[in-house]
Parts: structure tokens; sequence; C-alpha cells
């Protein structure tokens, strides 16, 4: 993915906000849709996080079995999966070494960070073909 910015509908990115608050001091995890090759984000599904080797819930886990499902879903809608948003709780909202080896080129990582007084800060980012990552700027409409 080359562009330097997605924007996401207001309503969606005070959906994916909220759902960091709410699974604080756990993370929150999400998948986001839109239309493959735009960087327009028109809803998100917030998905249980499935990490259950990690105590602490600082990690993230969408099963397979989940994906496939909103996948299908969003099929039958015109639309794609393009990207997958996590929370870090009392974390800045940075790229963890996990978070950048796990990432799928062209999708878009909306990352927040999330504290017991809310929401601090959300920062997205994309990885390229070559394995290149970037900061992307958000816009919310």
């Amino acid at each position: 993915m080359s562009a330097s910015q997605f924007t996401i509908a207001q309503k969606e990115y005070e959906k994916i906000t909220r759902a960091a608050v709410e699974a604080y001091p756990g993370e929150a995890c999400g998948v986001l849709l839109g239309r493959n090759g735009e960087t327009v984000i028109s809803e998100a599904v917030i998905c249980g996080n499935e990490e259950t080797s990690d105590l602490s819930g600082r990690n993230y886990l969408i099963s397979s079995k989940a994906l496939l499902i909103i996948e299908s879903e969003a099929a039958e809608k015109g639309l794609d999966v393009i990207g997958i948003f996590h929370s870090h709780p009392d974390k800045e909202a940075v790229l963890s070494g996990k978070d950048k080896d796990h990432m799928i080129p062209g999708l878009i990582y909306p990352v927040i960070s999330v504290t017991s007084g809310g929401v601090s800060s959300v920062r997205g980012y994309a990885a390229g073909l070559s394995g290149e990552i970037s900061e992307m700027h958000i816009r919310v409409n």
C-alpha cells in the first residue's frame, strides 16, 4: 500500500476507540472493512480477543473462524477486509516487534493507546510488499 493516509467514518472511529476503552486493561481487536485497493474504512467489526496463552491480556488474536465469517459477511455487502486494529493498554500507539512481524502487506493497522483515563492516541501503519512499514495519517470524517 503506497497511500500515506486512510479515512475512517466518525461512527466507526468511535466504535474502535470505545472497544479499546471497554477492553482495558486487556487488548481490544477487530477487523476493518472497505474496498480492496482503497484506503477508506467503511465498517469496523469488533472481535473477541482469542489470545489465551498470555494471562496479562497484552496481546491479541483474532480466530481464523471469526476472520472467515467476517470475510464472508463482508463479501455479501461488497466489502473486503482492508485492515486490523488493536489497542495498546498503558503503552504508546507504536507497533511492537510482534505487531511488525505479523503485519500483512496491503492492510491498514490502526493502533490505539489506551489508559485507565481513556484513549490517549491513535496511530495508523501499513506494510509494503517488500516489508517496509510506514506510518499513515488518519482522517476521520
